[in-house]
């Protein structure tokens, strides 16, 4: 045999080796997930057998929260309590809504308003972009920094479920937008980085940090005292990507689109504001602001209603606000994902409260 050949086959039988290690191991891993039995569902009666009903070997720790118009808010969980700490992932994006729609409704700026009104020296790149443009997701940036950074970032999320945003302030998050190459304004394009730069300069405009005037206008107010927008704040336990655990997703620059922890006494607190139209800003933030948009909000779709969901490495929630034939929100949390599956499951609530 000769020298090349022995070095082929030593190379081929170790790439052979390896593949059959990634093999086994993802084996494993569906086998360990598929194998999990979640716990039985306790809290309120109704929406305990609701759940025990729904969920999946996917489920591990979970929660829902129904609020109706005048009534006190329910709470159902599996494996967790009031108090445990849920990352919200996009549903922050309508924590920033309220937020925006508050300044609206307190006259300090408009879905006209552009960039360079509300921060003084923004990069000329962003000045010309609108608060309905970002509100909407059609200003035209990414839905991630176009920068190289960014792309080694996702890339190790992607293979060791790490934080792609940890330790990126917002002036990072702002000078990252300045050098993104922006796409045709006015197309819908879903953008983390509009929103977390959405988040900034109107607090900006306030001269405070996003996660200071969320407390002081939204969480406070409410009541939510164990919800945190800040890096600072007591993070969540890691949560389940399949059959593996993620790193967590602790924010401060991209807090606004998905950094939000909370826990399910403060989403109550929050469900029962939106469905009491007692959250500051909830009416403006509702109202169409482009096609099929309210300010962060998806409007209608097939079940009508307005909704958002959200992701992070771990976890996934989804919230819906239906007005008819009562004004309900539904509310669910999980620390494992994807969002679709907490979406099933509020659903599939809302449906069998309606027959009720």
């Amino acid at each position: 045999m000769s020298v090349a050949s022995a070095i082929y086959e030593n190379v081929t039988g170790a790439v052979s080796l390896v593949v059959a290690i990634v093999i086994l191991s993802r084996l494993l891993l569906w086998l360990r997930a598929h194998a999990h039995r979640p716990a039985t569902a306790t809290g309120d009666r109704e929406l305990a057998g609701l759940l025990d009903t729904l969920v999946t070997h996917r489920t591990h720790r979970l929660a829902v929260i129904v609020a109706e118009e005048g009534r006190s808010p329910r709470t159902a969980v599996v494996d967790a309590s009031a108090d445990d700490r849920f990352e919200l992932g996009s549903l922050s994006k309508v924590v920033t809504g309220l937020m925006i729609a508050d300044g609206i409704d307190r006259g300090e700026l408009t879905l006209a308003t552009r960039l360079d009104s509300l921060v003084d020296g923004i990069s000329p790149s962003l000045s010309d972009i609108t608060v309905a443009r970002l509100v909407t997701h059609t200003s035209g940036l990414p839905r991630l920094p176009s920068t190289p950074a960014m792309t080694l970032r996702a890339l190790a999320h992607g293979l060791f479920l790490t934080n792609p945003y940890a330790r990126m302030s917002e002036q990072r998050v702002l000078t990252d937008a300045a050098r993104s190459r922006r796409g045709r304004v006015g197309e819908s394009l879903y953008s983390n980085l509009g929103a977390s730069v959405a988040g900034i300069t109107v607090a900006a405009a306030q001269g405070v940090s996003y996660a200071e005037l969320v407390q002081n206008r939204l969480f406070t107010p409410i009541g939510m005292t164990a919800t945190s927008a800040s890096s600072a704040g007591a993070p969540a336990p890691r949560g389940w990507h399949g059959g593996r655990r993620a790193a967590r997703w602790r924010m401060d620059g991209y807090a606004p689109a998905g950094g939000v922890v909370s826990t399910p006494a403060d989403i109550a607190r929050l469900a029962q504001a939106i469905a009491d139209r007692t959250a500051p800003g909830i009416d403006t933030s509702v109202e169409p602001v482009g096609a099929g948009h309210g300010i962060f909000w998806v409007l209608g779709g097939d079940r009508g209603g307005v909704w958002h969901n959200g992701e992070t490495g771990g976890y996934s929630s989804y919230l819906r606000l239906e007005v008819t034939p009562v004004r309900r929100v539904v509310v669910v949390v999980a620390d494992s994902i994807p969002a679709d599956e907490q979406q099933r499951i509020a659903e599939k609530i809302g449906d069998a409260l309606s027959v009720r």
